[in-house]
C-alpha cells in the first residue's frame, strides 16, 4: 500500500480539538 500525505483539521468549531476531526488527503489521485 502506498503512503499518502494528509492533514487533519477540526471542523464545526472555531477552537482546536473541539470539533469533528477530518482527514484531508493532499494527493488523492487514484482513490475512490
Amino acid at each position: 500500500m502506498r503512503s499518502r500525505r494528509f492533514v487533519q483539521v477540526d471542523v464545526f468549531t472555531a477552537e482546536a480539538y473541539l470539533g469533528n476531526p477530518l482527514a484531508v488527503v493532499c494527493d488523492g489521485e487514484g482513490l475512490s
